[in-house]
């Protein structure tokens, strides 16, 4: 019992176990009472019955003691509420003296939120709104730079590089999902249109690959045996590749037929060449580029100890035609001449005698060339580079023809590749090699392209608006029709072959069968989608211009206005203008566009009616057209050019923006060009402000 009662046990005295030898080495412990202990005491000494309790004083300090004790980290907790305190009063600061700056833009702001959710019934409104909302920076001016107001914050956020690009995107998309849609086993010749051409683009995909068809090919364009060719087979070899074969290497040649049935040959700068000469310039130090030319000198039957010397051999003269026909297109400046005149003055190297045998071989049936037929040159420069590159190759025969088997083959060689996968099953999303078939499919069946993405009936009466604003001024070569009345027979289409390559020599050989049913009348951005249409069909825009978000049947008329107005006009003033500026166009482009809207009297009609005045009217069409060409990769200024110069010194701009004074910089052009001054003889100047269709009247 003593041992589990403990109280009763007697304390030893000190020293008591001194004998022991180790009693001033027993651990002296002070035993503090914690802070639950002392609280409990006090409600202990408050319960008293005798009512003695300690003194406040007491008590205030040992409750300081514990919060003291128990707030360990007290300092730190103080300096990191002082470091917000004293941030929370910096940004406040700042935002005050960025409000100062720019009060103008926040207010604006403001009211263009309410006035687009007041314009919006609808979810592709809805949608177009808040993309354009993400898209201002408004911490930029619009009175300086509309496109920095505008795109400023797209161009740092956008997983694209520019709108146009992801509206051919989502085109792709929709192209794809009507491809899915399709069971090519039941396509046949009685099928619609539209399956067709899904058969065709499953074909490109998943078709059976026979290599030795390219070697045919190469073979008939006298590509392969590749050596000992002069200057003459080289010119031969190029046109036939560009004009029948659509291959343009060195350069972009094409033979049209004038309404009187007479010839005209276009020649102007490969865009193939463009991308691959920057592609080159970002993976010719790479091994991997090393490897894909061996690889494709050995689908042309090259030793594999002669592929390591030849690679090197490539690539300088890779290096060579990129430096030479890049520099020379610098700078567009058009230019029509005779043949005779152009071998005379431009390719002295090269005599008329030859490109007349050049052109001769690839003319359309019925079509005879002379000496004289009319030349349209876009970058004379061009010629003359293209001139010494054949001397060139007339002095290094063998290293030219290679560098012309290696170029042909990468262009046409992915379609005869066994080594791409052909039983992958189709995605919503297509990857690189179902964009590369999109791409291919879409250039060979033109308008029956359009079959496979969606098209709105309405988009016909906003086409007309536009174009007969524009025919107030000029005279439309031919009849300019919106994509949804475009129809496209089913038997104009060849059969399928046994596998898409052969199918596209099939496409190519019937090329001018197809050209004179209307096949490639097709009127997009860039313009005609091939030189040689048939002047006498109608052209069919493009469904890319009546694509989201350049037009949406929801969203408000201003808007699609701004949009579709801007890209139809300038394509049709590109149609009908050939000695023109890039920059006179676009404004042309957006005043024609801005007086369509005026005349057609939808500017305040529709949802939200009662909030469009002339100002916001204004206001939401120069952000909506400014919107339409934002662009991440605008290093060197085009979009903002194409967004700025039109507009910024206008009146109507300066009145919407509520502008004090004219712009400073680049776009601070005091005339405005006008429409009537596109079409002058030889060349395009400014006129002042006046009541052309560049300045019209604009809405009260």
């Amino acid at each position: 019992m003593e041992a589990l009662n403990p109280q009763q046990q007697p304390t030893p005295e000190p020293g008591a176990d001194r004998g022991r030898g180790d009693g001033d080495r027993q651990p002296r412990v002070a035993v503090l009472e914690s802070r639950r202990n002392l609280l409990d005491r006090e409600d202990d000494e408050e319960a008293r019955p005798d009512g003695a309790r300690a003194r406040p004083i007491d008590r205030v300090a040992i409750r300081v003691l514990a919060v003291l004790k128990g707030a360990r980290k007290a300092p730190v907790f103080l300096s990191v509420i002082l470091g917000a305190a004293m941030m929370i009063k910096i940004l406040t600061i700042a935002d005050q003296s960025l409000a100062s700056r720019h009060g103008h833009v926040f207010v604006r702001k403001n009211r263009l939120l309410s006035t687009l959710r007041a314009v919006c019934d609808s979810h592709a409104c809805q949608e177009y709104a808040w993309e354009l909302q993400s898209s201002l920076d408004v911490g930029c001016n619009p009175c300086h730079s509309l496109y920095g107001f505008v795109c400023g914050r797209w161009r740092r956020g956008a997983a694209v590089m520019s709108m146009r690009k992801a509206a051919e995107a989502r085109m792709l998309r929709q192209a794809l999902q009507s491809v899915m849609a399709v069971n090519v086993s039941e396509v046949d010749a009685s099928s619609s249109t539209a399956e067709k051409v899904a058969a065709l683009v499953q074909s490109c995909l998943h078709a059976q690959r026979y290599p030795e068809e390219l070697a045919v090919f190469l073979r008939a364009r006298r590509i392969l045996p590749y050596r000992h060719l002069n200057a003459n087979d080289l010119l031969d070899i190029l046109v036939d590749l560009s004009a029948n074969w659509g291959v343009d290497l060195w350069f972009q040649i094409r033979i049209g037929l004038r309404s009187n049935r007479t010839p005209a040959v276009y020649i102007g700068r490969s865009q193939t060449l463009a991308h691959w000469a920057a592609t080159v310039q970002r993976i010719r130090n790479t091994r991997k580029f090393r490897k894909n030319i061996q690889r494709t000198l050995k689908m042309l039957g090259l030793p594999r100890e002669q592929q390591r010397e030849a690679a090197s051999r490539v690539t300088s003269l890779e290096n060579l035609v990129s430096a030479a026909l890049g520099n020379s297109t610098a700078n567009k400046e058009p230019l029509v001449v005779s043949l005779e005149t152009m071998a005379v003055l431009l390719t002295p190297s090269v005599p008329t005698a030859s490109w007349l045998h050049a052109l001769r071989s690839v003319q359309p049936p019925g079509v005879n060339m002379t000496r004289d037929v009319p030349v349209h040159v876009d970058h004379p420069s061009l010629l003359q580079a293209i001139s010494h590159l054949l001397d060139l190759g007339a002095r290094m025969q063998d290293a030219v023809a290679e560098h012309i088997a290696y170029r042909t083959i990468l262009e046409v060689g992915w379609m005869v590749d066994d080594r791409n996968p052909r039983h992958r099953p189709l995605d919503s999303t297509p990857d690189a090699a179902a964009i590369k078939c999109l791409h291919q499919v879409k250039d060979m069946v033109g308008t029956a392209w359009f079959t496979l993405v969606p098209t709105a009936d309405n988009d016909r009466s906003l086409a007309r608006s536009i174009l007969g604003s524009l025919r107030h001024t000029m005279q439309l070569p031919t009849e300019i029709t919106a994509p949804s009345e475009s129809s496209v027979p089913a038997d104009v289409l060849p059969p399928l072959q046994a596998s898409f390559f052969a199918t596209w020599v099939a496409y190519k050989e019937a090329r001018y069968e197809l050209l004179s049913s209307g096949l490639y009348n097709i009127l997009g951005a860039d313009g005609v989608a091939d030189v040689a249409w048939n002047q006498e069909l109608n052209l069919t825009v493009e469904p890319l211009i009546f694509s989201y978000p350049f037009f949406h049947s929801d969203l408000h008329q201003v808007v699609n206005y701004a949009g579709v107005g801007r890209l139809l006009a300038r394509a049709v003033l590109g149609l009908t203008t050939s000695n023109a500026s890039a920059m006179a166009l676009e404004a042309a482009a957006v005043r024609a566009a801005q007086r369509a809207l005026d005349e057609s009297g939808k500017a305040r009609t529709g949802p939200g009616a009662a909030v469009l005045n002339s100002t916001s009217v204004n206001e939401l069409f120069f952000m909506a057209s400014c919107y339409a060409v934002c662009s991440m990769d605008d290093a060197n200024e085009t979009a903002r050019l194409m967004c700025d110069e039109p507009v910024l010194r206008t009146q109507p701009f300066i009145a919407a923006f509520g502008c004090s004074r004219p712009p400073e910089g680049p776009a601070a052009n005091k005339k405005n060009y006008s429409v009537a001054a596109l079409h002058g003889d030889s060349h395009y100047f400014c006129v002042p402000f006046s009541w052309s269709l560049l300045s019209a009247k604009w809405p009260p």
